[in-house]
């Protein structure tokens, strides 16, 4: 249900507009994301919980700055970066087939490698949108569209670690 009010939230500008709507899909789509990892939480050792969050932390951090500080402009290549994120998704669903069928645990880290390379670029896609240096801009009306945009670049990363399961 999250990432269905978060397709509406994203893709309807008008409602985007309305204040009290703004905030309360905002709301609803922050919780049910934190409601839905909440479930996968449960299952996941600790130290693996704090080690993925300090990792996709510093990569969403270090990303960011990278696009505040790179002078080429990501958002003028926009269809090209997706383009390449397609191509790395195409090989993600590869590698999962490697891990499931052929139960190797080694591609799975070739996997979160992939899915690593995938989202830096369009979290640093994102930061400068949100800076409006480049090409695209963010509107000041889509503050809480660019925040949930960086929300789910981060749990991207962050998804990662409840799915790591090393072999015994």
């Amino acid at each position: 249900m999250s990432i269905m009010f978060f397709l509406v939230f994203a893709v309807s500008s008008q409602i985007r507009k309305m204040a009290c709507m703004n905030w309360v899909l905002t709301l609803l789509v922050i919780e049910g994301q934190i409601l839905a990892i909440g479930l996968l939480v449960v299952k996941t050792n600790m130290l693996r919980l704090l080690i993925g969050f300090l990792v996709a932390l510093i990569l969403i951090v270090m990303s960011s700055l990278m696009a505040i500080f790179i002078p080429f402009d990501l958002t003028k290549y926009a269809t090209m970066l997706f383009l390449v994120d397609f191509f790395l998704l195409v090989f993600c669903i590869y590698t999962i087939t490697y891990l499931l069928i052929l139960h190797l645990s080694w591609p799975f880290f070739l996997y979160a490698f992939i899915i690593v390379m995938l989202v830096l670029p369009i979290v640093m896609y994102h930061v400068q949108s949100v800076m409006g240096n480049g090409q695209e801009r963010t509107g000041l009306k889509d503050d809480k569209l660019s925040a949930l945009l960086l929300f789910h670049d981060f749990l991207a990363l962050y998804m990662l670690t409840f799915y790591w399961r090393p072999t015994k």
